[in-house]
């Protein structure tokens, strides 16, 4: 059986090829609050996939349950509405989401313990800005000024924060289960690696080693991370020079195998050592507040039609720890700006590719720079260009969550 890789076009690789994908499932009650949360390796998940699950383990009165993609761009498609991305396997789709609903099930056979929860967050480096805003570039349509295109650009301001969250049996504090939030895209395998959860898979091994708990549920939560990519000698050195340069942007290299290995051990010993100096937060859930709207496209997409819709969740689970879950490819300016309005004594969990992935949703910014996340790209999701006056409607929105996170507290 041959699957078509998402984020890579069309390429197939057989299903013996590559490294173990995982889906990292979390079931867990707070209060009268009750969480069900799904972090599958995949570019992202979509409707069809979603549905299936929620038909498979029918109704759940008073759950929140929310889907995750880890982003991997070397793993099989489950978002069959974006076959310009990698055509998806309906039988498959429907495969992993018959596992998906059976592990649920099995979640929901057991008492659900009273838990604890101890928080962190630190800066990770490791990722770089994959976009260079050029004076003077050159397309199809004729010579542009002050557009950004794909390079390495070391001097652009990112997120680098590393948000690790662990629940634990309040009795024996054994670990239930944790969460890693980075925001850097998991992409830059080489061509032809096969199957793979990208340093995603890494970083749980490390973090289940940590609490010693091999068999820990672990989930990736995608931090906003649409311009970020891995930063490393050798996937810097630009593809393109010359002219080809001026029209479509220096771009970057992927990894050799050699050089992914050593990327990831680095990266996997940076991100234990920091665990291992990390002030850890002990949470009190006494906070709670849950709250999930609509994003209008049709204020970024002008005109789509039919119109459709993004999710944004906001959770806080306690006084220090909040979620803002969207369910699209969001800029790092935006993790950066949550943080400043709740401070840095609030861990904010900023997780992009969440549920329904609609695609890039870009800020005032990228859409004032013209780079391919809002113009070029947007076909392939089956989206139009975005509009140069279609306002600052992103960059509100995080703001307005960010400050009824902040509000949510009494």
């Amino acid at each position: 059986m041959s699957l078509g890789l998402a984020g890579n076009g069309n390429q197939e690789f057989g299903v013996d090829v590559g490294e173990p994908l995982e889906a990292n499932l979390a079931a867990f009650v707070i209060g009268r609050q009750k969480f069900l949360w799904i972090a599958v390796d995949a570019l992202y998940v979509g409707d069809f996939f979603i549905s299936k699950v929620r038909n498979l383990i029918g109704e759940m009165p008073g759950w929140t349950v929310s889907f995750f993609a880890t982003h991997s761009h070397n793993a099989p498609a489950l978002d069959l509405t974006k076959p310009l991305l990698g055509k998806a396997s309906k039988n498959w789709v429907s495969r992993v989401a018959q596992l998906v609903a059976s592990e649920v099930f099995n979640l929901m056979s057991v008492d659900f313990a009273d838990s604890t929860g101890r928080a962190t967050a630190f800066d990770l480096s490791g990722g770089i800005s994959r976009r260079v805003l050029k004076p003077v570039s050159i397309s199809r349509r004729g010579l542009h000024f002050w557009k950004a295109v794909s390079g390495v650009n070391s001097e652009a301001q990112i997120d680098a924060r590393c948000n690790v969250f662990v629940l634990a049996d309040s009795r024996s504090l054994r670990p239930i289960f944790a969460v890693i939030n980075w925001p850097c895209h998991p992409v830059g395998e080489p061509k032809g690696f096969g199957y793979s959860p990208s340093f995603p898979g890494a970083m749980r091994s490390a973090i289940a080693d940590f609490l010693g708990s091999a068999d820990l549920p672990i989930l990736f939560l995608q931090g906003f991370s649409s311009e970020i990519r891995p930063d490393a000698p050798e996937t810097n050195i630009p593809r393109r020079t010359g002219l080809l340069a001026q029209v479509f942007g220096p771009g970057y290299s992927n990894f050799s195998t050699e050089g992914l290995r050593k990327w990831r051990e680095d990266l996997v010993t940076r991100f234990c050592e920091s665990l291992r100096k990390a002030s850890w937060n002990r949470l009190s859930f006494d906070q709670l507040y849950v709250r999930e709207t609509q994003l209008d496209l049709g204020q970024i997409f002008p005109g789509i039609t039919p119109r459709p819709f993004a999710t944004v969740l906001r959770i806080r689970l306690s006084a220090r720890l909040v979620v803002l879950a969207i369910s699209g490819e969001v800029p790092s300016s935006c993790s950066l700006r949550l943080r400043a309005i709740l401070g840095e004594e609030t861990i904010a969990i900023a997780a992009g590719c969440s549920g329904d992935t609609v695609g890039y949703l870009p800020t005032a910014r990228f859409r004032r720079e013209k780079g391919y996340e809002g113009f070029t790209f947007t076909s392939v999701f089956g989206l139009p260009k975005v509009s140069n006056n279609s306002g600052e409607y992103l960059d509100q929105l995080v703001e307005e969550a960010g400050f009824e996170l902040k509000g949510s507290v009494t």
